[in-house]
């Protein structure tokens, strides 16, 4: 069992991640081939039925002054904070920069976890180049996970 608020998010995470990669669940987003109309609030929906197992408190959108954090895990004063965004996001770049760092104060925690949802390569490339740019590769996989929402061929397919 996780025995705080960062090993139990992490552990939905990776969970998350796992089932839109390698199970096929993206495709909820795609209408044959083409990308539906997706808001975070639906990845947010989604996340949360992967928390619906926990033994740690998971509220959405909590409010502590500075405009609501997605996601905050906790019990007690062991909390981690989640938000979720997708690579389309006009304001990726300046948030990763700034918006947990806020958050974290808010929240008196220093964890923090970070999702970026991927449709298309060029959004996968930006995504990369930003994370390089603000020196967050050592991150990625630990705090700051990047989600392959792409279309998939089938594993007949693959050459």
């Amino acid at each position: 069992d996780p025995i705080n608020s960062f090993e139990e998010s992490i552990s939905k995470v990776k969970l998350f991640k796992h089932h839109l990669e390698n199970r096929d669940n993206y495709k909820i987003f795609w209408d044959w081939d083409n990308l539906k109309k997706i808001k975070e609030s639906d990845v947010q929906i989604m996340l949360d039925l992967i928390f619906s197992t926990s033994n740690f408190s998971v509220d959405k959108e909590v409010n502590n002054w500075r405009w609501p954090v997605d996601f905050k895990v906790s019990k007690w004063k062991d909390n981690t904070l989640i938000e979720t965004k997708l690579a389309s996001n006009s304001q990726l770049k300046n948030n990763l920069w700034k918006q947990l760092d806020i958050y974290q104060d808010a929240n008196s925690t220093k964890n923090w976890i970070y999702i970026i949802i991927c449709f298309f390569d060029d959004e996968l490339e930006k995504v990369k180049k930003y994370i390089k740019e603000l020196w967050m590769d050592e991150y990625i996989d630990k705090k700051l996970f990047i989600i392959d929402c792409r279309k998939k061929i089938s594993a007949s397919k693959v050459k």
